[in-house]
């Protein structure tokens, strides 16, 4: 039996649709950072799930395509008997859990209810992103006499900037060429100012070192990087069509394509349009499927 587990966890990380063939989608919405209770949060993506949203777009399909190297039919028979024994297990228990992802669980009126885990998979370009804690400002009340001193932290940062650029002028003044006119015998009779040499600024790097942390998916969800061209060597309106073709060619690893209700033979995929027409520039390939053409996902 097929394990789709792996294929919903990829996918809902990187897509905003995944749909469960007759069953429902899983919808990712993105989630602006947001300040609450004295924290902000970093952007985030909510899960929802749509049982209104069942129909085959083919997405978990063409992902096993690519990961077992099997062909399209055969793939889109294994995710249906897949989504089919998740279902039996939410018919039987009344409820079902994916790991990284949530639980579907149905109710008393026998409506389903999405609840999303707080490490889901669909956040996890985000996880690296830290919260922190937030000060309000607030206006200080002066009495009359008083010293105003609230904004002495500002004033003392514009005399440091103004500095930097005293600093920054000198040295764009000392470093531009000058060009002298020695034509003219009228030269000043004061001597020329002495000009010492430049002194360089050291800037410090931090007392400790800053540490990035970078979200890395579990070994176990990884799957191969999607292919973005596929070579198509022939293109039908029917599955039936599409599938006479392959048995037609046996022994070649043809696989079908569906989009844009065409079903287009795929020989093969590429992650780049210089790798796909490498492949179409091999001289055996190209001997074999002449007419090939590249079609970017």
């Amino acid at each position: 039996m097929l394990d789709i587990i792996p294929h919903i966890q990829y996918l809902v990380s990187r897509k905003d649709c995944v749909v469960l063939p007759g069953w429902g989608a899983f919808i990712a919405n993105h989630v602006n950072a947001f300040v609450a209770d004295g924290i902000m949060y970093p952007p985030a993506r909510s899960l929802a799930f749509n049982p209104d949203i069942n129909h085959d777009d083919g997405l978990i399909v063409a992902s096993v395509v690519r990961r077992h190297g099997i062909r399209f039919s055969a793939a889109k028979a294994s995710v249906a008997s897949a989504v089919e024994q998740l279902r039996n297990l939410y018919n039987i228990a009344g409820y079902v859990t994916i790991p990284r992802i949530g639980t579907l669980r149905r109710d008393e009126n026998g409506k389903t209810i999405f609840s999303p885990v707080n490490d889901s998979v669909a956040s996890a370009s985000f996880m690296s992103l830290p919260s922190f804690a937030v000060t309000e400002l607030k206006p200080q009340s002066v009495k009359v006499g008083e010293k105003i001193t609230a904004f002495s932290g500002i004033r003392t940062f514009g005399k440091i900037a103004a500095s930097v650029a005293i600093l920054i002028g000198l040295s764009i003044t000392l470093s531009t060429p000058v060009i002298v006119d020695r034509s003219r015998n009228q030269f000043a009779s004061m001597p020329a100012p002495a000009i010492t040499p430049a002194k360089s600024i050291t800037l410090h790097a931090p007392a400790e070192p800053q540490v990035l942390y970078i979200a890395k998916p579990d070994a176990e969800t990884a799957t191969e990087p999607a292919a973005s061209f596929y070579l198509i060597v022939s293109s039908h309106n029917s599955a039936a069509e599409a599938n006479r073709f392959i048995a037609a060619h046996p022994g070649e690893n043809l696989t079908v394509f569906e989009s844009d209700n065409r079903f287009r033979i795929v020989a093969a995929t590429a992650p780049s349009f210089n790798r796909a027409q490498q492949i179409k520039a091999d001289s055996q390939f190209a001997a074999r499927y002449p007419d090939a053409w590249i079609l970017k996902k």
